[in-house]
């Protein structure tokens, strides 16, 4: 992944159905998307760059090699619905997530759960959409959120796939990178009634902040 301006900040959740509850308004309160071609992944960065996008009151966790942990997940949505009524058409997502130090931590297994993961701390930055109505409607819901250029993510999974974000109007504001995978299959539970704010967890638990 080629991260080109490393001092701009660079930013949910995978899911038919995606829960908005937080903002003043309690419109739009959900979020439906469809066709959604999607790339989720890791990467190791330099840790200076990675806290320089994080508030100083969290410390982003070092790994064994020396780098912090980046996941970032890029969505093509081929339709997005509000409230079960408003087609707001095609929008692009970008979300970074970024691996922060904390307590040591088991909780007791979830309901139809046999055990629990460590818990993960997460910084997670505002997420990256490409048209400004969708732009505006996830302000509405109090969801940080902020306009880029262009998402763009072409390709088949399983296959070599090439991705690029573009967030401002400058060539060097932006971040790119090239993608050899394999199908898998996972399987998720998840359990909304645990973060108020938002959907899309797994049966481990992973808080997370956002600024």
């Amino acid at each position: 992944m080629a991260w080109s301006d490393p001092n701009c900040p660079i930013s949910q959740f995978a899911g038919d159905e995606i829960e908005m509850t937080s903002g003043i308004l309690s419109f739009p309160s959900v979020m439906d998307i469809y066709d959604v071609k999607e790339m989720f992944s890791r990467y190791y960065v330099d840790p200076d760059i990675a806290q320089q996008n994080v508030p100083s009151k969290w410390k982003v966790k070092i790994h064994d090699n020396g780098k912090a942990l980046l996941l970032v997940m890029v969505q093509n949505c081929k339709k997005m619905v509000l409230d079960y009524l408003i087609n707001v058409g095609s929008v692009g997502m970008s979300h970074i997530w970024i691996e922060l130090e904390g307590p040591p931590e088991v909780v007791a297994p979830l309901p139809g759960t046999t055990r629990s993961l460590p818990t993960w701390y997460w910084y997670i930055l505002p997420h990256e959409l490409d048209g400004y109505l969708i732009r505006m409607f996830f302000g509405l819901a109090g969801v940080d959120a902020r306009l880029v250029k262009k998402i763009s993510l072409v390709g088949d999974p399983g296959d070599t796939r090439f991705g690029e974000v573009i967030e401002r109007y400058s060539p060097e504001a932006k971040y790119n990178w090239t993608e050899t995978s394999q199908l898998y299959t996972n399987k998720f539970l998840f359990y909304p009634e645990q973060f108020p704010q938002c959907r899309g967890y797994s049966s481990s638990r992973v808080p997370y902040t956002s600024n």
